[in-house]
Protein backbone atom coordinates (compact mmCIF):
# COMPACT_ATOMS: atom_id res chain seq x y z
CA UNK A 1 0.00 0.00 0.00
CA UNK A 2 1.31 3.61 -1.16
CA UNK A 3 0.70 7.00 0.29
CA UNK A 4 0.03 9.04 -2.62
CA UNK A 5 -1.10 12.64 -2.96
CA UNK A 6 -1.10 15.58 -5.19
CA UNK A 7 2.86 16.57 -4.96
CA UNK A 8 3.93 12.66 -5.35
CA UNK A 9 5.34 11.21 -8.15
CA UNK A 10 4.37 7.70 -8.91
CA UNK A 11 4.38 5.00 -11.75
CA UNK A 12 0.60 4.19 -10.60
CA UNK A 13 -0.53 1.64 -9.04
CA UNK A 14 -3.37 -1.23 -9.38
CA UNK A 15 -5.71 0.20 -7.09
CA UNK A 16 -7.13 3.59 -5.45
CA UNK A 17 -9.36 4.08 -2.45
CA UNK A 18 -11.00 7.51 -2.33
CA UNK A 19 -12.77 7.88 1.07
CA UNK A 20 -15.52 10.11 2.14
CA UNK A 21 -16.08 11.56 4.92
CA UNK A 22 -16.28 15.49 6.52
CA UNK A 23 -13.76 17.09 4.36
CA UNK A 24 -14.93 16.18 0.97
CA UNK A 25 -17.16 19.21 1.20
CA UNK A 26 -14.21 21.45 1.40
CA UNK A 27 -11.67 19.63 -0.61
CA UNK A 28 -14.45 19.07 -3.62
CA UNK A 29 -12.96 22.34 -4.81
CA UNK A 30 -9.46 22.03 -4.12
CA UNK A 31 -7.98 21.53 -7.94
CA UNK A 32 -4.97 19.75 -7.22
CA UNK A 33 -6.40 16.74 -5.75
CA UNK A 34 -9.12 16.89 -8.23
CA UNK A 35 -6.42 16.87 -10.88
CA UNK A 36 -4.18 14.61 -9.68
CA UNK A 37 -7.44 12.28 -9.06
CA UNK A 38 -8.22 12.93 -12.92
CA UNK A 39 -4.73 11.53 -13.54
CA UNK A 40 -4.87 8.62 -11.06
CA UNK A 41 -8.04 7.18 -12.62
CA UNK A 42 -6.36 7.52 -16.18
CA UNK A 43 -3.18 5.59 -15.58
CA UNK A 44 -3.02 2.30 -17.36
CA UNK A 45 -1.90 0.33 -14.35
CA UNK A 46 -5.01 1.48 -12.46
CA UNK A 47 -7.37 -1.40 -12.37
CA UNK A 48 -9.75 -0.68 -9.36
CA UNK A 49 -10.96 2.64 -8.24
CA UNK A 50 -12.90 2.01 -5.26
CA UNK A 51 -15.16 5.16 -3.31
CA UNK A 52 -16.73 4.75 -0.04
CA UNK A 53 -19.48 6.73 1.15
CA UNK A 54 -19.17 10.64 0.04
CA UNK A 55 -15.88 9.81 -1.66
CA UNK A 56 -17.28 9.37 -4.77
CA UNK A 57 -18.86 12.95 -4.47
CA UNK A 58 -15.18 13.66 -4.99
CA UNK A 59 -14.33 11.49 -7.91
CA UNK A 60 -17.48 13.29 -10.12
CA UNK A 61 -16.30 16.29 -9.32
CA UNK A 62 -12.96 15.85 -10.79
CA UNK A 63 -15.27 14.89 -13.69
CA UNK A 64 -13.85 11.00 -12.76
CA UNK A 65 -17.65 9.25 -13.19
CA UNK A 66 -18.86 11.51 -16.32
CA UNK A 67 -20.72 9.27 -18.05
CA UNK A 68 -20.67 6.53 -15.31
CA UNK A 69 -23.39 5.09 -12.83
CA UNK A 70 -22.51 5.94 -9.71
CA UNK A 71 -23.77 5.96 -5.95
CA UNK A 72 -23.04 7.99 -2.79
CA UNK A 73 -23.86 8.77 0.96
CA UNK A 74 -27.91 8.48 0.64
CA UNK A 75 -28.46 11.43 3.23
CA UNK A 76 -26.29 13.43 1.05
CA UNK A 77 -27.76 12.14 -2.43
CA UNK A 78 -30.97 12.95 -1.20
CA UNK A 79 -29.46 16.57 -0.75
CA UNK A 80 -28.29 16.82 -4.61
CA UNK A 81 -24.60 17.30 -3.28
CA UNK A 82 -22.99 14.79 -5.47
CA UNK A 83 -25.15 15.65 -8.39
CA UNK A 84 -24.25 19.20 -8.34
CA UNK A 85 -20.78 18.30 -8.25
CA UNK A 86 -20.98 15.74 -10.77
CA UNK A 87 -23.65 16.42 -12.68
CA UNK A 88 -22.90 14.02 -15.58
CA UNK A 89 -22.72 11.11 -13.50
CA UNK A 90 -25.55 8.96 -13.86
CA UNK A 91 -26.35 9.08 -9.82
CA UNK A 92 -28.41 5.66 -8.06
CA UNK A 93 -30.06 6.75 -5.36
CA UNK A 94 -31.13 3.32 -4.25
CA UNK A 95 -27.96 0.81 -4.60
CA UNK A 96 -25.96 -0.11 -1.72
CA UNK A 97 -22.76 -0.23 -4.40
CA UNK A 98 -22.10 0.29 -8.28
CA UNK A 99 -20.14 -1.40 -10.23
CA UNK A 100 -19.22 0.57 -13.84
CA UNK A 101 -16.52 -0.67 -16.06
CA UNK A 102 -14.35 1.30 -17.91
CA UNK A 103 -12.39 -0.49 -20.22
CA UNK A 104 -10.30 -2.84 -18.29
CA UNK A 105 -10.66 -0.71 -14.77
CA UNK A 106 -13.79 -1.11 -12.37
CA UNK A 107 -15.21 1.84 -11.02
CA UNK A 108 -16.63 0.24 -7.86
CA UNK A 109 -19.00 3.33 -5.62
CA UNK A 110 -20.66 2.30 -2.42
CA UNK A 111 -23.16 4.73 -0.60
CA UNK A 112 -21.98 4.06 3.15
CA UNK A 113 -19.65 2.39 5.51
CA UNK A 114 -21.29 -0.68 5.57
CA UNK A 115 -22.01 -0.92 2.30
CA UNK A 116 -18.40 0.43 1.70
CA UNK A 117 -17.96 -3.42 3.56
CA UNK A 118 -20.38 -5.06 1.24
CA UNK A 119 -18.41 -3.54 -1.84
CA UNK A 120 -14.89 -4.70 -0.64
CA UNK A 121 -16.17 -8.33 -0.60
CA UNK A 122 -17.43 -7.82 -4.00
CA UNK A 123 -13.87 -7.28 -4.94
CA UNK A 124 -12.53 -10.20 -3.03
CA UNK A 125 -15.17 -12.13 -5.05
CA UNK A 126 -13.54 -10.40 -8.87
CA UNK A 127 -10.00 -12.06 -7.30
CA UNK A 128 -11.07 -14.84 -7.27
CA UNK A 129 -11.28 -14.96 -3.32
CA UNK A 130 -13.87 -16.63 -0.44
CA UNK A 131 -15.71 -13.80 -0.09
CA UNK A 132 -18.04 -15.77 2.49
CA UNK A 133 -14.94 -17.03 4.46
CA UNK A 134 -13.85 -13.33 4.75
CA UNK A 135 -17.33 -12.32 6.08
CA UNK A 136 -17.85 -15.19 8.57
CA UNK A 137 -13.96 -14.56 9.94
CA UNK A 138 -14.56 -10.55 10.59
CA UNK A 139 -17.71 -11.45 11.41
CA UNK A 140 -19.89 -9.39 8.95
CA UNK A 141 -23.37 -9.82 8.20
CA UNK A 142 -23.49 -9.12 4.18
CA UNK A 143 -26.08 -6.92 2.85
CA UNK A 144 -26.01 -7.54 -0.78
CA UNK A 145 -24.35 -9.80 -3.07
CA UNK A 146 -23.62 -8.99 -6.92
CA UNK A 147 -26.72 -10.81 -7.49
CA UNK A 148 -29.20 -8.73 -5.31
CA UNK A 149 -27.42 -5.01 -6.25
CA UNK A 150 -27.90 -6.54 -10.12
CA UNK A 151 -24.21 -6.66 -11.53
CA UNK A 152 -22.28 -8.74 -13.36
CA UNK A 153 -19.78 -11.76 -12.87
CA UNK A 154 -16.92 -9.67 -15.30
CA UNK A 155 -13.58 -10.51 -13.72
CA UNK A 156 -10.74 -7.44 -13.82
Amino acid sequence: VARVGPDAQDEGFDALLVPGGAGVRREQHNEALLGWLRDATRRSATRLVFSVCTGSWLLAAAGCLDGMRATANRAALRAGHPQRAGPATSWELDRRWVEHWEGDTLFLTSAGVSAGGDAALRVVELLGGDAAGVAERAEWTRTGTAEEEGEGARPP
